[in-house]
């Protein structure tokens, strides 16, 4: 029996040498269509030095609605040290979008405006790096609201604040404080090496009939998503007071005897009904809100539990220090105006000084520390009476270690 034998070389038969050609044409356009397509996922770079807020593209505001039409990721390179935020409001993120500032840090100031800084929309990307976010006022996340995906490296959120959240189905009905002084997760966020600090949750208002607001909860941080914290400190952040309950003076049908101050906002450092995790972090000096203050005889609000942390959803914590943090102090109380002789007590302080878990939420922790945390104080009346006292069993007590128990359950 005869065999062909076809060798790749230019004596080959022509249909060896056919295939061969066809071959190597074949392996060039695949390696044009990967280097083509690969050109999309490098990032495009735009440079901005003007620090006025305007559409222009070499503005902060202009570069991220640049960024936002384009189809490929945009890294921002932020050259000055301070860009404030004009009268135009929240700066939109619906693309993918990084912004990088100078290695000692660029400030994103809203100070003179009362408007949020960054609204991350769903599906959207963006990541700040060496960026310092401050004077930012929202409803919900002062600095930030996110509900796409957030990263931070290097960054510093300092002196936000959530304002009141005022409702259209009953305008009698009290605002309530807004939630997220700093942030506002309701999807992913990724957190590293970060300051969180001089964050506040929103004041409760009062409404006509002199009812009393809730304060706003998550000083820092109010998280209903997934987020991650890595190497990070949040340091004297505040939830939202609550707003002050009186019987209006002077007035009998319109008010309401003993209309109730709102309690204070939960979770002066984060407020968690998500899953989060907390990895190499410090928490520290943080505080629940202060319940709303009982004018002419209304009754005193209640303090805020879990002055680090509140948690009603998954919470994890590796090698952590929760230590001096605060729930809130319970609202004091005046006498009535119509019944001066009668004494009203003050608003019970709030419970979980470091760590406030509910019932039914999941708390695990790993060697971290919880310690020197208190719960909060008991408003007091004009005649010395008290509100009560918390549980004394708060995060301040629990033992360091490693443990599935939470330090404080909510019965």
């Amino acid at each position: 029996m005869k065999f062909n034998i076809y060798h790749f070389s230019r004596t080959a038969p022509y249909p060896v040498r056919q295939r061969a050609c066809l071959l190597n044409m074949v392996l060039v356009v695949c390696l044009f269509l990967l280097a083509f397509a690969s050109q999309g996922a490098y990032s495009r770079i735009i440079y901005v030095k003007n620090t006025n807020d305007t559409e222009q593209v070499n503005s902060l505001r202009g570069a991220i609605m640049e960024a936002n039409k384009s189809r490929q990721p945009t890294t921002i390179v932020l050259s000055a040290d301070e860009y404030d935020l004009g009268t135009n409001g929240q700066i939109d993120v619906s693309g993918n979008v990084e912004v990088v500032g100078k290695s000692a840090g660029s400030t994103i100031a809203a100070t003179d405006y009362g408007a949020r800084i960054f609204l991350v929309k769903r599906g959207a990307v963006l990541t700040l790096v060496n960026v310092i976010l401050t004077g930012g006022a929202a409803q919900q996340g002062a600095a930030i609201c996110n509900g796409g995906v957030l990263n931070m490296r290097d960054c510093t959120i300092a002196e936000n604040a959530s304002v009141p959240v005022f409702t259209i189905v009953n305008p009698l009905d009290p605002a309530h404080g807004g939630d997220g002084g700093g942030i506002y997760n309701s999807n992913v966020a990724t957190l590293d090496n970060c300051t969180l600090c001089g964050n506040q949750g929103g004041t409760g208002d009062s409404d006509p009939l002199g009812f009393g607001g809730s304060g706003g909860n998550g000083g820092g941080i109010f998280n209903s998503g997934v987020m991650t914290l890595n190497w990070c400190t949040l340091m004297k952040n505040y939830a939202g007071e609550g707003g002050q309950g009186s019987t209006p003076e002077g007035i009998i049908v319109a008010g309401f005897p003993n209309s109730p101050s709102g309690p204070g906002g939960n979770g002066g450092g984060i407020y968690n009904s998500g899953k989060l995790n907390l990895n190499y972090c410090i928490v520290f000096a943080n505080t629940a809100g202060d319940g709303g203050p009982g004018i002419q005889g209304g009754a005193a609000g209640n303090g805020g539990d879990g002055g680090g942390i509140y948690n009603s959803g998954r919470l994890f914590l590796r090698e952590c220090l929760i230590v001096e943090n605060s729930a809130g102090g319970g609202g004091g109380a005046t006498p009535d105006f119509w019944y001066p002789n009668t004494p009203y007590p003050g608003g019970s302080g709030g419970s979980g000084g470091g760590i406030l878990n509910e019932k039914g939420a999941s708390f695990s922790v790993a060697e971290s520390q919880i310690l020197f945390n208190d719960p909060g104080a008991p408003g007091i009346d004009t005649s010395g009476i008290k509100g009560e006292y918390p549980d004394t069993n708060d995060a301040a007590r629990t033992p360091t270690g490693s443990s599935t128990s939470p330090p404080l359950r909510r019965d």
